[in-house]
């Protein structure tokens, strides 16, 4: 059962099937049969929502995801996004903010500069995973604002209950620019 749910959890393989042939009355031969998945695959995702500060939400994604990058296991997620929001002013609804994103995102399967504990095992493989975004946001009233984010950490579950993510390293840099006088008041 570790041994299949650690396959699937790759995802690399889209059925995972375990044969048990005995062959004395001590011994089994063991047969693992493996479907390949689609390694490189495209998301679009559209989505509508509303919150306290806006009126209306949208925003358009699009992602491209290889799930076995270096042909190690290594998944690479790549994801472009953009999106407005409606606003509420004097019974009126305007568009308020503009908002892009860019993300890169390179997951390991294991802990690096980790030793490895053979007593540890779950279903799922910890990872170490590297992430770049870039996002920019015009908010039509106030100012336009531009923030860089790098960050690493590490993301493992010790069981189906507990799930750990540590990130020692972030760095995020932000520049506001074009202040309107009503942002300065």
């Amino acid at each position: 059962n570790y041994t299949a749910s650690r396959y699937v959890n790759m995802n690399l393989f889209k059925y995972v099937n375990i044969q048990y042939d005995k062959v004395a009355s001590d011994s089994l031969d063991v047969n693992i049969y493996l479907t390949p998945t689609q390694h490189q695959n495209f998301e679009a995702n559209v989505e509508a929502s509303t919150s306290t500060r806006s009126f209306l939400g949208t925003s358009v994604s699009l992602s491209y995801i290889n799930n076995n990058l270096y042909r190690k296991a290594q998944k690479l997620t790549v994801k472009l996004s953009a999106g407005t929001e409606l606003q509420s002013f004097n019974s009126k609804a305007q568009l308020n903010i503009i908002n892009t994103n860019l993300e890169i995102r390179q997951d390991i399967p294991r802990l690096l500069g980790f030793k490895k504990d053979r007593k540890d095992k779950t279903e799922t493989a910890p990872k170490t995973y590297i992430k770049a975004q870039a996002n920019f946001q015009k908010w039509l009233q106030y100012y336009t604002l531009y923030s860089i984010q790098l960050s690493y950490g590490y993301d493992w579950m010790k069981n189906k209950r507990i799930h750990h993510t540590f990130e020692p390293l972030s760095i995020n840099r932000i520049t506001i620019l074009n202040k309107t006088d009503e942002f300065q008041e």
